[in-house]
């Protein structure tokens, strides 16, 4: 059951890598260093290189959460501490050669491959939603269903060919994992750090001249940076793209006072952040099903984990994409007072 878990979730996170990726097209510098590192006499694997080694030591925190929370189920957790730690840091460098091969597109070929990319993505979370949910669904009492869908066993789709076809890129990072031994474990391991060797030269050496698409992605999301600032809230500093301004957004909680306020709200994340918001509802979905199939086998004891699960992978995810927030609302904090409104009720407003 650990080697296969670990293999579904490594897709899942190798997904969700690689989906973030495509925000940051071509290799992305800082402000203040694109100009001097696109001058200097660097060829550009070594400004590809060094972006990598940016990137590893920034994402090693959430490495080690992620390493901490598998190492409690698996055989030997710290062989799966070890074998976390380098399919993360793997996934990092998909990431980034998904940019990079992103910013080799042109637009209308980059539209299509992300509507693709997303469709799969999201494929592939009600695939995992739905066969956690069939799993348990001989739980749950009063649902009536078909035949072949009684006698569903999850262990038995998680071995099916066309699940270890998708999860076959993924085995050695799983075997390291649900190792037993370290004798087991250390070609897999070994295996493991080849593969995130030779991704990283292939990032490095990937024939793609990103250096004008550098320029052009470092000084759009400096000019991002400047309108939250001056803006306050994330979602409110975003670009507001014209077919999302004509769009419709649903009262979903009514059209009284409460209702006005979320709906402002929603209409912010909706127009300026909506493929975040998406994205972050089908992650959520997934994280919840996973934590109540947990709490459904381990009882008090699966129900802290499944909680460990959520908030620790919620948390680094919506830390690292999350583009909505309440920072606009300390820059409206005077019209907020001048509602005819107790704080209370625009604050649980807000909220919702």
């Amino acid at each position: 059951g650990v080697h296969r878990g670990a293999r579904l979730g490594a897709m899942l996170l190798t997904f969700l890598g690689a989906s973030s990726a495509l925000s940051h097209r071509g290799l992305f510098l800082p402000k203040e260093e694109v100009e001097r590192l696109l001058s200097a006499p660097l060829k550009r694997s070594c400004l590809v290189r060094y972006r990598l080694s940016v990137s590893a030591v920034r994402s090693l925190f959430a490495s080690l959460l992620v390493g901490l929370l598998v190492a409690r189920r698996a055989p030997e957790p710290a062989i799966a501490f070890v074998g976390v730690l380098l399919g993360m840091q793997a996934i990092g460098v998909i990431g980034q050669l998904t940019a990079l091969v992103a910013g080799a597109l042109e637009k209308g070929a980059l539209r299509r491959f992300t509507w693709v990319w997303f469709a799969l993505f999201f494929a592939v979370i009600a695939l995992g939603v739905g066969l956690l949910l069939a799993g348990r669904m001989d739980s749950y009492q009063g649902i009536a269903l078909p035949a072949h869908l009684r006698d569903f066993e999850l262990g038995a789709a998680l071995d099916h060919p066309v699940f270890l076809g998708l999860t076959l890129p993924f085995e050695p990072w799983a075997r390291v994992v649900s190792a037993t031994s370290w004798q087991a474990a250390g070609p897999w391991i070994g295996v493991a750090a080849l593969s995130w060797l030779l991704l990283w030269e292939l990032c490095a050496r990937v024939p793609i001249d990103f250096r004008e698409l550098s320029l052009e992605t470092s000084a759009s999301i400096s000019e991002r940076i400047r309108r939250q600032r001056s803006l306050g809230g994330s979602a409110s500093g975003a670009r507001l793209d014209p077919g999302s301004a004509a769009r419709r957004v649903p009262w979903l909680f009514g059209r009284g006072p409460t209702g006005a306020i979320a709906w402002r709200k929603l209409t912010g994340m909706v127009r300026r952040a909506r493929g975040t918001l998406f994205v972050s509802l089908a992650v959520l979905l997934l994280l919840s099903v996973l934590g109540s199939v947990v709490l459904d086998e381990g009882g008090a004891r699966g129900a802290l984990s499944g909680a460990i699960l959520i908030s620790v992978l919620g948390t680094v995810y919506l830390s690292g994409g999350l583009r909505f927030d309440f920072r606009e609302e300390l820059d409206r904090m005077e019209q907020h007072k001048g509602w005819p409104l107790p704080p209370a009720r625009v604050f649980a407003a807000t909220l919702l």
